[in-house]
């Protein structure tokens, strides 16, 4: 297969993963949790981010574009680790998690490292910010790995968390990419699609997050309370 047609796959198929995962993701938010719908379209959501991943660094390879492959890896990191926390739903709270988790957060602080130095090299104020994100995340993701929990659904809280913002970091791409054919060149604009999903999307994981933590400590209260 000849680099072009190769280049002209992957975009298609980028594509196609960047809409599935907007789409799937979107039902995955607004479905019940725990419910059929939410576990299929979460794990089709997952799939379409590992697509967006793999085309991403092909893409990037061929016309090289350092954001957006940077972003596509944040994206499926992010994604994963809403994985990672369903499968510490087995771990106890107060115990830290199995090492080879410890991965995931290593790889992608030291893809936000790379990132990072690139950044600063450009002056590129808002890639200095994603990048730094990715270094915070990867740190605190790291430190909840190693540490105990004060909650019980730490495993739901960080789920949460994470596919929340995979999906932000996935429909900051899509913006990114096409607002320019819809919307007129201006700074303000350029910064309202750069970071717009990120502001309305972060007090909505605090608020969501918030809800899950007074569940936790009403559920605490209850098997604390004196039995009869």
């Amino acid at each position: 297969m000849d680099l072009e047609l190769l280049g002209r796959v992957a975009r298609w198929v980028h594509i196609f993963a960047g809409a599935t995962s907007l789409l799937t993701g979107l039902v995955a938010l607004l479905s019940k949790k725990g419910a059929r719908a939410h576990r299929l379209a979460g794990r089709v959501f997952l799939y379409a981010m590992i697509g967006i991943a793999v085309t991403a660094i092909i893409l990037a390879l061929l016309r090289p574009n350092p954001f957006l492959f940077y972003l596509g890896l944040l994206s499926v990191y992010l994604a994963l680790w809403g994985r990672i926390a369903l499968a510490r739903k087995r771990v106890a709270p107060e115990t830290a998690s199995p090492r080879v988790y410890l991965l995931a957060p290593a790889a992608l602080g030291l893809v936000a490292l790379g990132f990072l130095v690139k950044a600063l090299s450009s002056g590129a104020l808002i890639f200095i910010v994603f990048a730094a994100l990715g270094l915070m995340l990867a740190n605190s993701h790291r430190r909840e790995l190693m540490s105990a929990s004060p909650y019980k659904l730490h495993w739901l809280i960080q789920h949460q968390t994470g596919f929340t913002t995979a999906y932000i970091a996935s429909l900051t791409a899509f913006l990114v990419v096409n607002a320019g054919r819809f919307l007129p060149s201006h700074p303000a604009i350029t910064i309202a699609v750069w970071l717009g999903p990120t502001i309305v999307g972060v007090p909505l994981i605090i608020q969501s997050t918030g809800r899950f933590k007074r569940e936790d400590r009403q559920r605490g209260s209850v098997d604390d309370a004196p039995k009869n």
